[in-house]
């Protein structure tokens, strides 16, 4: 289980530079894959480009407004000063999703996810559908998803930034 030195608490702009960091760290780990047609070297250069200033910049005026907004729930969590995890999840109408959840590699399997899905399904309303984008060779996400209720939706036709196949995944009402 999640140690008790774990802060876990709403996204501030001052968590932005270290969320999208963990975020190039978690693709570059998780994502190139030759049998689906991502390289490490695509991977590298998408991430990378993300952590230019001039990015990070963009990164923080976009988020600043999903932070802010009650119908984004954006949520991080640090193991003293480093950033491990967050989650960010939407809900505009009838429309509910589950925008990105990201855990250090260093930290699976300790609750931490768990800990954000539920205060996901707590913001959430349970009673319209949930759906969510995953890799579709990510079978280690998907198994997750699936321990919350998410089923395969299906498979997109037009590629995650033209290059990584991905999966809908729903949790039905």
């Amino acid at each position: 289980m999640i140690k008790k030195n774990l802060d876990i608490r709403a996204t501030t702009l001052i968590d932005i530079k270290d969320i999208r960091h963990l975020q190039a760290k978690v693709w570059r780990m998780t994502y190139p894959s030759d049998a689906d047609g991502v390289s490490v070297e695509w991977v590298q250069k998408e991430t990378e480009s993300w952590l230019t200033p001039e990015k990070l910049h963009e990164s923080e005026q976009f988020l600043s407004e999903k932070i802010t907004s009650p119908d984004h729930l954006h949520e991080v969590a640090y193991d003293h000063d480093r950033v491990i995890g967050f989650i960010h999840g939407s809900r505009v109408g009838n429309n509910q999703r589950l925008e990105g959840l990201y855990i250090d590699p260093q930290y699976h399997g300790k609750g931490l996810a768990q800990c954000f899905m539920d205060d996901l399904f707590l913001w959430l309303d349970l009673s319209k559908n949930i759906v969510l984008e995953v890799a579709s060779y990510n079978e280690r996400a998907k198994a997750f998803y699936r321990k919350y209720g998410f089923k395969d939706w299906y498979e997109e036709k037009e590629k995650f930034k033209g290059v990584i196949p991905s999966t809908k995944m729903i949790r039905r009402a």
